[in-house]
């Protein structure tokens, strides 16, 4: 099973990786592979990590959250989250802890586990730094990198298949903007890398195939964020847009590549 996903139907384009054709398959699950990476049912996630460093950038601890050592440690369903954070005040001296004096902030953060969804995945790993600037003002800017390596798996039993995914999202996050009272990012990027490698198990045959996908997600501050697919990363526009509703999870593909050949 799949996240919920409504897919508006284009004529599939003659798009090529390493000499074989991405599949709309294709682009629907590294789509749903990002929105999963973005927010959980259980808020977690990229999303629901960012609103937990706002929490502890107030001096907050998350709800559900306890400090173990330095390092802050809760789970949301079956993952394990853990962060550590280090703020400094405005001549960059350290802070012994976070709260109204911070102006900015390093911000690790990790998790691993079996992910709310509904299909197979589970996070082997993931780690990654982020750093908050202008805290003290009415907002804050987020920059940063992150990886993560996860393995999913789909069952058709109708159609007797099974495909599985090993994973692996490298990222980066630009001048995200975090606005006081705003649950969302109000503008910013986040570009990921993904590599992939895909395996399709019938009865008598078994095909294995690699292939990369860049994607880069638009944040707006609305409840609906945009994802943009690009095999070939030439930058004449994505091949697919997608827009994920962070409120459901509904991801629904809003353009395609039309084949006119």
């Amino acid at each position: 099973m799949r996240l919920p996903l409504a897919l508006v139907a284009f004529a599939g384009a003659c798009i090529t990786n390493d000499a074989f054709t991405i599949s709309d398959a294709e682009y629907d699950d590294i789509a749903i592979s990002v929105a999963t990476t973005l927010r959980t049912d259980d808020n977690g996630g990229e999303l629901g990590a960012l609103a937990d460093g706002r929490a502890l950038l107030a001096g907050t601890t998350p709800a559900g959250f306890t400090l173990d050592g330095d390092m802050y440690v809760g789970t949301r369903g079956d993952v394990e989250y853990r962060y550590s954070i280090a703020c400094v005040d405005a001549s960059l001296a350290p802070l012994a802890s976070c709260g109204p004096g911070t102006a900015s902030a390093t911000f690790s953060v990790g998790w691993a586990g079996v992910l709310d969804v509904e299909y197979e995945a589970e996070v082997l790993g993931r780690t990654g730094v982020w750093t908050f600037r202008d805290v003290g003002t009415p907002g804050a800017t987020v920059t940063g990198t992150a990886a993560t390596e996860y393995i999913t798996e789909y069952e058709s039993p109708v159609r007797g298949l099974t495909t599985s995914y090993e994973v692996v999202h490298t990222a980066q996050y630009l001048d995200l903007q975090l606005v006081e009272g705003q649950p969302y990012p109000s503008a910013g990027q986040i570009r990921y890398e993904v590599e992939a490698e895909r395996t399709r198990d019938r009865e008598n045959n078994r095909d294995t195939r690699d292939f990369e996908m860049p994607v880069v997600v638009q944040l707006t501050g609305g409840p609906t964020v945009v994802l943009e697919l690009d095999d070939e990363g030439e930058g004449d526009g994505p091949r697919r847009t997608y827009e994920l509703d962070i409120v459901t999870g509904a991801l629904v593909l809003t353009s395609g590549i039309v084949d006119e050949s």
